[in-house]
């Protein structure tokens, strides 16, 4: 049998590796954006039936700005269109902020350091743990630096500026620029809000009432620098259903007035009964008369992934039901609407699905190391656990996996995590109570590097960011055709 879980396990990393490829950076932006006849033009990769958006390039200069995991690998794509096309001298004046765990790879990185040099883009680092910090807020001030820079030469040589912005997830911490309370303040009431179980979309209605560049600012900072300006941000997708004002905390987004964006954080606050200083409520002025000029354009999401994840399997021989792009909850909600879906009635089936969780502390109950999907996974091993015993003979083999698509789960190396009630048997000295210890302390990564090390999956930054990943697959031990 250990063959045959070992095959198992290898599909299911194939697969996984397959959907990641499916949404790197430099070939979303490829998939994108068209440098020809004079124009920079934009298509929509998730509807080809919208039309391309089009900027006239002449009399007109490009500026590269932008935050999150993947903007580095968004702005090396689009050098290297620019190269081919022979068009890098219409681009001036840009600065990236991205995560310091990226730093040492681009310091050793010649051909990404001269692709940026083509494109005139300063590459700053902060941001450790995907937590703002003063580099971050360092990075963050470059590029309103470069705004103003960029947008007074432009000016003064009568030429029309556009900002191509790349936003993805770990925006909100590499774009910081604290507004109303300092950055200690700011960070302590998110790391409040993340332990009483506020979800993404909860956490960004804060953090951008609190920002000069969050919830439509840096747009915002762009048309009163220069009115005449225009600007496209490139935008791929860590949150559910894509809402642009809030993946990573919506910079380029002038949908909502301050007031909107007071009264949302006050609801968030309000609604887990942490204390809300008195702060100013805003104006009702949701953008500028220069909205119009602001465009936001999704190119990669979770569907894409779990699209080529699907394709993929099939291609292998397994039968696959989609549970959706959408599944949200705590871990073990998640887990559980896996476990409880319908199984297709086959020899090789897989479940796949993909969303994001939440880690809940209860009662009594303490932080340690992990992250969501290593949560999940012990999820899914309590559960197979309290309902059979891993060393009884079945006719199936379930192996179950949780993964990032951004490399990192939580503050630990880790990019997903394998598990198998059926493959227990080889876990020495395995205590249960450990296991229950390590739920009730969250303390995932170091309980899976004591029995389990072989099924945390490290893979590095993939250097892409479009939520996570879940599969279960269900292989009958009388298949004719091993996994």
């Amino acid at each position: 049998m250990h063959h045959i879980i070992s095959s198992c396990k290898r599909d299911l990393l194939d697969i996984y590796k397959h959907a990641i490829e499916a949404v790197k950076p430099e070939r979303l932006v490829k998939n994108c954006i068209v440098i020809g006849d004079g124009k920079f033009m934009v298509n929509d990769p998730l509807d080809s039936s919208l039309k391309p958006l089009e900027y006239d390039l002449n009399g007109r200069r490009l500026h590269v700005i932008g935050g999150g995991k993947c903007v580095l690998a968004m702005a090396r794509g689009l050098a290297e269109i620019a190269r081919t096309t022979r068009t890098t001298s219409l681009f001036s004046n840009g600065c990236l902020s991205v995560p310091i765990q990226a730093s040492p790879l681009f310091e050793s990185d010649r051909v990404t350091q001269d692709l940026m040099g083509c494109l005139d883009i300063s590459v700053n680092f902060g941001s450790k743990d995907n937590l703002p910090d003063a580099d971050s807020v360092k990075a963050t001030h470059c590029i309103l630096e470069k705004i103003n820079e960029a947008s007074r030469i432009d000016k003064n040589d009568k030429v029309r500026s556009l900002f191509v912005v790349l936003i993805s997830g770990g925006g909100s911490a590499c774009l910081t620029s604290p507004k109303h309370v300092s950055l200690e303040e700011k960070s302590d009431m998110i790391k409040r809000l993340v332990q009483h179980g506020a979800d993404i979309v909860e956490l960004n209605t804060v953090r951008r009432y609190f920002s000069h560049v969050k919830g439509g600012n840096l747009s915002r900072h762009i048309m009163k620098n220069n009115p005449d300006s225009q600007v496209i941000s490139l935008i791929i997708s860590d949150v559910i259903n894509d809402p642009i004002e809030i993946i990573a905390s919506g910079p380029t987004c002038l949908s909502l007035s301050e007031v909107d964006l007071y009264q949302s954080m006050i609801d968030v606050m309000t609604k887990y009964n942490l204390r809300v200083t008195n702060y100013p409520g805003g104006n009702h002025l949701s953008n500028n008369d220069n909205s119009h000029s602001v465009q936001n354009r999704i190119i990669g999401n979770n569907l894409l992934a779990l699209n080529s994840l699907r394709s993929r399997a099939d291609q292998l021989g397994y039968r696959t039901t989609l549970l959706g792009n959408d599944l949200s909850g705590s871990t073990n909600d998640i887990l559980k609407h896996i476990l409880n879906h319908d199984r297709a009635e086959t020899d090789r089936s897989l479940i796949i699905g993909g969303g994001e969780s939440t880690v809940l502390k209860g009662p009594g109950e303490s932080w340690g190391v992990g992250g969501r999907v290593q949560e999940m996974a012990l999820d899914y091993m309590s559960h197979k656990l309290s309902i059979e015993s891993p060393w009884e003979v079945d006719s199936t083999i379930d192996m179950f996996m949780a993964g990032s698509t951004d490399g990192q789960d939580g503050p630990t190396d880790v990019a997903g995590c394998l598990a198998s009630v059926s493959d227990w048997s080889l876990s020495k000295n395995f205590n249960l109570d450990d296991l229950i210890r390590a739920k009730k302390t969250h303390d995932s990564y170091n309980f899976w590097t004591k029995y389990r090390p072989d099924w945390l999956i490290k893979t590095g930054l993939s250097g892409t960011n479009v939520m996570d990943l879940y599969m279960l697959m269900n292989v009958r031990k009388t298949s004719t055709r091993e996994c």
